[in-house]
């Protein structure tokens, strides 16, 4: 669940999670589908919110988990 967090602060700051070219295409696949089964995860559990034409945000339950994994 951290890792999600993270990559979903890295997509905000517009930081290049994963580069098709440097990964190869299968491998690049395989992550964005994880990436999406964990988004998918963390929105059945309350901790986010999928807007449009925006991405994922977390909810204020998802922003304390944050804190808590944080400290």
């Amino acid at each position: 669940m951290a890792l999600s967090l993270l990559l979903i602060s890295m997509t905000k700051l517009g930081a290049s999670v994963f580069d098709r070219e440097a990964i190869g295409v299968k491998r690049y696949q395989a992550a964005s589908v994880s990436v999406a089964r964990c988004f998918n995860r963390l929105v059945a559990r309350g901790l986010a919110e999928r807007e449009y034409n925006q991405g994922i945000k977390l909810t204020d339950a998802g922003v304390k988990v944050v804190k808590v994994i944080v400290k």
